[in-house]
């Protein structure tokens, strides 16, 4: 009972939660994947994948437009100067959907990979987790980049 061994309660609860913090999250689910194998290194500095690269930057340049905006909002005086920036507002959530879609389909790929890395798993043990290390890298920079994007969206949704 929790009230009887509050210390040990509370450990457990923790490592449940962890738990289920790492399974609920596919790059975590990855890098624990990557520990049981002892292949987990720290997160690399690699430049993003060259099929990725331009989602890269194309997601660059909007967190600036979108920072740029954001900012000339908050300069603009009255109603009228906002309203003149509304067309610009338009392009960027079409320039977010753009981008979100892109980043929707590597995600939906990345997840078929990884569901045929189950079936490859007990095969070529280092095939598979060559392709595993592949995938993680990959999802974790998707993740990253999905979550900047949603965050432009919370801004410029407000607009």
């Amino acid at each position: 009972h929790p009230d009887l061994a509050p210390q040990q309660s509370d450990q457990k609860f923790g490592s449940i939660n962890e738990a289920y913090r790492v399974l609920t999250d596919t790059r975590l689910r990855l890098h624990h994947l990557l520990a049981l194998e002892n292949s987990a290194g720290k997160e690399s500095n690699r430049a993003a994948p060259l099929d990725m690269q331009e989602t890269f930057l194309d997601l660059g340049a909007l967190t600036q437009k979108a920072r740029h905006q954001l900012e000339e909002v908050a300069k603009a005086k009255n109603e009228i100067s906002r309203s003149l920036l509304r067309p610009e507002f338009i392009k960027l959530r079409k320039q977010t959907e753009d981008i979100q879609n892109r980043l929707t389909n590597l995600w939906n790929a990345e997840m078929a990979a990884l569901e045929r890395l189950n079936e490859q798993w007990q095969g070529n043990r280092a095939a598979a987790l060559a392709e595993l290390i592949r995938l993680h890298e990959r999802v974790s920079y998707l993740s990253r980049w999905l979550a900047q994007l949603k965050e432009i969206q919370l801004q410029l949704a407000g607009l």
